[in-house]
């Protein structure tokens, strides 16, 4: 419904704000900068707004897949969307404690951080692939369906 694209759309946008601005406050060297305190902004509002999208996600019927999709599929799908809410959550947190609150354990904190970053990367890849599919390739109304619609399946 309404909630569930609003939340995925912001998601989105804060989302890809803040890995963006992350590579930025990494690339411009400063310690304290504007492009961290941007950083640390985006973090602080990304990380609730993922936190409540994987709360509504678990607390609220997600229907299943049109067409004759395999269990394997639909495990994939929906084990890639859990993994971008998860990341939406940790990544933002970690760049937090990263940067504020454990100074003396950068030195394993920030591998860890570009690590999940380079591994959500590959979830939005698959997640943009499969949007594709849906949409172009197979034509199965999953925009109208997410949007809320009513359609005949």
């Amino acid at each position: 419904g309404l909630v569930s694209v609003v939340g995925h759309w912001t998601g989105a946008v804060l989302l890809v704000a803040f890995i963006a601005s992350a590579i930025l406050s990494v690339l411009s060297e400063a310690a304290l900068d504007s492009s961290q305190n941007a950083t640390l902004l985006i973090a602080l509002i990304t990380a609730p707004v993922f936190a409540f999208r994987l709360y509504w996600r678990i607390t609220n019927f997600h229907p299943a897949p049109l067409g004759g999709a395999s269990p394997a599929q639909v495990l994939a799908g929906r084990g890639i969307a859990l993994g971008m809410l998860l990341a939406g959550v940790v990544l933002p947190l970690m760049y937090l404690a990263k940067e504020i609150f454990a100074a003396g354990y950068n030195w394993w904190l920030t591998p860890l951080f570009w690590l999940g970053v380079f591994c959500f990367s590959g979830g939005l890849v698959l997640h943009l692939y499969g949007a594709y599919t849906h949409t172009f390739i197979l034509k199965d109304n999953s925009l109208k369906r997410l949007a809320g619609r009513k359609i005949d399946l």
